[in-house]
């Protein structure tokens, strides 16, 4: 009798390895070594970009800062501004972005660089004050020398460089650089006393500036908005009392609201 053979399996017996309707599939699993390569990958990457990121120091809104950068540069920003540099300064490079209002006092070396929205300011061993808020109606900045030497161009390459004597301001705005300009540095500097001077100035960049220091809303008919006028104040002791000599130069008057303050036309 010839031995039997085993019966071969019948596939249709065969356990079913595909996942059920609905089942999840069961996660890949990382290896430890390749997650800890992972993780200094984005470390480094988050380091290099903190360490090529420029750095900005910001005043508070309602009062100035002083400042001394790494080359022994010296500046005091306007409360609300900003300044910024990247790195390298001091070292390859003294150039610095204002957005803003500050005063500089710089000491001799190689060209110190000053960037605004519009306009590119160029000193060696000077003092001198930049001006620049680019969110103002008819925005434009002005740069006053108290001393040294300096020279103001438009951030576009094609524009010229012009240079500045002692006591004088030159404005730029829109590309097109005023003329040079005669100026009481003490009166341009009244902010770093807690004042302000408003060179020139519409309405509508006077009543940003008192909202910057003060916080508290303010608008005005259109139609006075765009109104110039030069207005130097010491420093005022609240917002109504700013609010009283702007009204007084501009011709205005003003009431308070539920939000903050109205300006309009004062009646005859």
């Amino acid at each position: 009798m010839e031995p039997s053979l085993p019966t071969p399996p019948d596939p249709a017996d065969a356990p079913d390895d595909k996942p059920a309707p609905g089942d999840k599939p069961a996660p890949a699993l990382v290896s430890p070594r390749l997650a800890i390569v992972a993780a200094v990958v984005l470390l480094a990457a988050y380091g290099l970009a903190q360490w090529l990121s420029p750095t900005t120091v910001a005043a508070p809104p309602d009062a100035p800062l002083s400042l001394t950068l790494p080359d022994g540069a010296r500046v005091e920003l306007a409360g609300g501004a900003r300044l910024s540099y990247a790195r390298g300064y001091g070292t390859d490079h003294r150039r610095v972005h204002l957005h803003g209002e500050a005063f500089f006092e710089i000491p001799p070396g190689r060209p110190f660089v000053v960037e605004t929205f519009n306009a590119v300011v160029t000193a060696e061993g000077a003092r001198f004050n930049v001006r620049t808020w680019p969110q103002d109606p008819a925005p434009e900045t002005q740069v006053t020398l108290a001393d040294g030497a300096l020279r103001l161009a438009p951030a576009a390459p094609s524009g010229d460089a012009v240079a500045l004597a002692p006591g004088q301001m030159r404005r730029l705005s829109t590309g097109l650089l005023a003329p040079p300009e005669a100026v009481s540095l003490d009166d341009i500097l009244r902010w770093r006393r807690g004042g302000f001077a408003f060179y020139d100035l519409p309405l509508g960049a006077v009543l940003h500036a008192l909202r910057r220091r003060y916080a508290v809303h303010m608008e005005a008919p259109e139609g006075v908005l765009t109104r110039r006028r030069i207005l130097f104040l010491d420093r005022p002791e609240n917002v109504e009392a700013a609010l009283a000599a702007v009204c007084r130069r501009y011709g205005l008057r003003y009431r308070p609201t539920a939000g903050g303050f109205i300006l309009e036309e004062a009646t005859r």
